[in-house]
């Protein structure tokens, strides 16, 4: 930048965006993101009302609003209290950004500029319109949805999506990942023995979750999977009793990856509606027991917070033989379709990086009951230090 550039954009003005931070959500963000071409530097102003009843803190919400929009340049994150016209003449800022969702929006703005105005510092308000595929959230939105278990990734950061989570529902959600043969059930199973009245443990398998769907009448969707699944690939998959025969729709599936996929597209919708039913009322760790949660891009579900499951590949092989009756070459197949357990750590990483949130625990369970008994203590150990239980 040369020394005319640099002398006019060091002539911008200062601005402010004010708002309470509880929590910062995607609309914030984008309000942001719009704002920050027009001033040399904006304030993000966390408003300190002692008087209102916040979710969070003060020093949680600073703490994370700074590190969503850490990497944002000419950003800095400060808090306030009093006057907002008083924040603004102490920090030399001449703008106030507001963002507008509606046309009441406008009306309470207006009223709110004379008020401003009648302090005697001037203060021009910069109103942005919300985009339309954000004017639907706000912080407050964004909490009664997480109190009903809906889905709220595109409301919130991931790390935000953590802390409404951990504040609201008092769940600490874990994925439990790992290749065929991994022993990944397992694992939840002894997280899941540890369960206490002061910790419960709760082990939801998707792997299970997706049977029920097949055969469980009493969910209201089993009716509509059962059919939609006829309808794509025949009364073939049916056995002599009407059900869906697993044997029969796996053998379509792993041979084409159309019909695979077509599958995944009839069963997400419905097992995401009874997976986040299942978390309605529970409280503690949530271990989400699912062997494609990294390969098919559901990170999201866990917050990146992930005990990846490995073991020695001969191993599980044979596992699987035993267990299963798998032959070798079955197995192999399968396998194939994963995620090698390298490319699963390298990907979790990446999403970890990506969102500023989450870990990756690896477990081995390569020996025996006992060694993954004993492995399973120090992940546990790992998982309270973790979440400060």
């Amino acid at each position: 930048m040369d020394a005319k550039k640099l002398k006019s954009f060091m002539d911008q003005p200062h601005g402010a965006l004010a708002f309470s931070g509880d929590p910062i959500t995607y609309g914030h963000i984008n309000l942001i993101e719009r704002a920050l071409p027009l001033f040399s530097k904006v304030y993000i102003a966390i408003g300190e009302n002692p008087d209102k009843k916040h979710t969070f803190t003060l020093a949680e919400r600073m703490e994370m609003t700074k590190k969503v929009l850490e990497d944002y340049p000419k950003i800095e994150v400060v808090s306030f209290s009093g006057m907002l016209p008083d924040f603004a003449y102490t920090h030399d800022v001449k703008y106030l950004v507001r963002g507008l969702r509606s046309s009441s929006d406008f009306e309470y703005e207006q009223q709110l500029k004379k008020i401003y105005a009648s302090q005697g510092k001037k203060l021009d308000l910069v109103y942005l319109p919300a985009c339309v595929d954000l004017d639907h959230i706000s912080s407050s939105v964004s909490k009664g949805v997480e109190k009903e278990k809906g889905d709220i990734s595109s409301y919130v950061p991931l790390l935000v999506k953590q802390a409404l989570e951990e504040k609201v529902s008092g769940q600490y959600i874990v994925g439990v990942t790992g290749g065929m043969g991994c022993g990944k059930s397992t694992v939840g199973k002894l997280l899941e023995n540890k369960s206490t009245s002061e910790l419960p443990v709760h082990n939801i398998d998707l792997d299970d979750m997706v049977k029920s769907l097949y055969f469980d009448k009493t969910l209201p969707v089993h009716d509509q999977v059962v059919d939609s699944v006829v309808d794509r690939f025949g009364d073939g998959v049916l056995d002599s009793s009407g059900e869906i025969d697993i044997k029969k729709l796996s053998a379509i599936i792993f041979s084409d990856s159309n019909a695979r996929e077509d599958l995944e597209k009839l069963v997400y919708p419905p097992l995401d509606v009874v997976y986040r039913q299942s978390l309605y009322g529970k409280k503690g760790l949530i271990l989400v027991n699912a062997a494609l949660i990294v390969d098919k891009n559901l990170l999201h579900m866990c917050n990146n917070n992930v005990i990846n499951v490995v073991g020695d590949m001969d191993i599980r092989r044979d596992r699987v033989v035993a267990k299963r009756g798998y032959t070798k070459e079955q197995f192999e197949a399968r396998i194939k379709e994963q995620l090698s357990d390298s490319d699963r750590s390298t990907k979790i990483g990446a999403a970890i990086n990506d969102h500023k949130t989450g870990f990756r625990y690896d477990l081995d369970n390569s020996g025996s009951l006992v060694d993954l008994e004993r492995n399973v203590d120090l992940c546990f150990n790992f998982l309270k230090t973790q979440f400060n239980w």
